[in-house]
């Protein structure tokens, strides 16, 4: 049954620039022209989607993702074209979408709840139950104004949940929360999915993505370029994200390697090998944990055969310069890390998160194993199925061959530059959901004081069998 439809649908803003003033319009009185621009934000958008689906929009900034979604939710209207939805539909758009920053938390939640279509009894049926769920008890009478945009988020979608809505429309504004809160929500979306309902979800987090959604569409400046099954789909879009700041690429008949701001992504006959943070590398300062895919980017040199990126630190004093060759087979990773300030380093790493799909985990001389089944706890505290002295062995994943789709073996090894690094294979959390081949290094008192110079960080090599 279809619950949404977009049938020739285009939004065209219109976008007025200043003209540069002249002199002698202070002495005529002449007033200033704007220029005016058009721009279409959509483009004769066809989408159709049925009762039950739960279907992700996906695309750089600026794809019209967003568009869709204030559309669907009646904030905006189309300037071309038709749009019919059937369902009771809450949406969490922008941060703050719908709520009054003067007014109190306990305030809001009347005001959205009524907008969203329930009576003030059944507000206050629901009003305990929405608040527990945010976790913010003892802010509801504190003014909005005064909330973090974590807080925001919490009390959003606490109310879009509750008005018990038939089809949900979720923007990015998750990524704002923590990851427990993450997890919860993710939870609570897969019980309204399991009930029959709707969901329209537009991210950056393919993880998330690839998680909850049975169907991808990939936008293009305004325009669908694909629409179907989240793997395939998703491959597509590391194939189309071009030379851009931050983005490399290597590509050989059946391999493709993609260094994307932070992240080392292996497809293979474009299906996804790696998934979630894919290649990255993660320090722990004190009580925290850094990982590469938050760092600021740029690639130095890409070739047929090597890529070269910079990437400095957010909350580290910083730099890391990666190299990543494609040789004989082989994928080499070499590190080097541009320490700028003292700074203590606790725990560092280099992993290669992959699918799911991989069942199975092997080691250097003998050893196998199955990957179970991933854990609900959404810590930190992974589960470490295998581990070794670095120089020692090589690890790897294999995967399912059900003669529609074939993930290849990946193997993994890494030096040991001081004697101290282990190789680990780990499940990780059901958040993340990924089999991850790692090598770890844990510093005592000693040891863990990077003073400023350059480090070597870490060498590896992945091959793909």
């Amino acid at each position: 049954m279809k619950v949404i439809e977009l049938k020739g649908v285009g939004k065209k803003y219109k976008i007025y620039h200043e003209r540069p003033m002249l002199v002698k319009s202070l002495f005529t009185g002449v007033a200033r022209r704007k220029k005016m621009e058009e721009f279409w934000a959509l483009k004769n958008v066809n989408i159709e989607i049925n009762k039950g689906e739960a279907a992700g929009i996906i695309g750089d900034n600026g794809a019209g993702k967003s568009t869709i979604l204030k559309i669907l939710s009646g904030v905006t209207a189309p300037t071309t074209g038709r749009v019919s939805v059937s369902g009771r539909i809450a949406g969490l758009l922008e941060l703050g979408a719908g709520f009054h920053h003067d007014l109190t938390g306990r305030e809001n939640v009347f005001l959205n709840g009524s907008i969203l279509g329930l009576s003030k009894r059944e507000i206050e049926e629901k009003f305990d139950s929405i608040v527990d769920f945010a976790g913010i008890k003892d802010f509801i009478d504190t003014p909005l104004r005064n909330y973090s945009s974590g807080m925001f988020v919490r009390l959003g979608f606490a109310v879009a949940v509750h008005v018990n809505p038939e089809i949900l429309l979720v923007d990015e504004v998750l990524a704002v929360g923590d990851q427990s809160f993450q997890a919860k929500c993710l939870k609570t979306i897969e019980n309204f999915l399991k009930e029959g309902n709707t969901l329209v979800f537009v991210s950056h987090d393919l993880n998330i993505i690839r998680h909850i959604c049975s169907r991808v569409i990939l936008m293009e400046k305004g325009e669908v370029v694909l629409d179907g099954e989240p793997s395939k789909v998703i491959s597509r879009y590391w194939l189309s994200i071009g030379d851009k700041k931050g983005i490399g690429k290597i590509e050989t008949e059946k391999l493709k390697i993609i260094l994307n701001n932070g992240r080392l992504i292996l497809l293979w006959n474009d299906i996804e090998l790696t998934k979630g943070l894919s290649g990255y590398t993660s320090m722990r300062s004190f009580v925290k944990w850094y990982d590469s895919t938050v760092a600021e980017w740029r690639i130095t040199e890409n070739t047929e055969t090597q890529i070269k990126a910079s990437g400095e630190w957010m909350g580290l004093p910083l730099i890391q310069h990666w190299t990543v060759s494609f040789n004989e087979g082989w994928i080499e990773w070499d590190i080097e890390m541009e320490v700028k300030a003292p700074v203590d380093i606790l725990k560092q790493q280099a992993n290669i998160m992959l699918s799911e799909d991989y069942d199975r985990w092997i080691a250097e001389g003998g050893y196998s194993g199955i990957f179970p089944k991933f854990r609900e706890e959404t810590d930190d505290d992974w589960d470490r199925l295998w581990t070794a002295e670095s120089s020692s062995v090589w690890i790897g994943a294999e995967g399912k061959d059900n003669g529609e789709t074939f993930l290849p073996t990946v193997k993994f090894c890494a030096d040991s530059l001081t004697g101290k690094e282990r190789i680990n294979i780990v499940n990780s959390n059901t958040f993340y959901r990924g089999r991850v081949l790692q090598q770890l290094r844990e510093n005592d008192e000693a040891t863990k004081r990077y003073e400023p110079g350059r480090y070597h960080y870490f060498s590896g090599k992945i091959r793909i069998e």
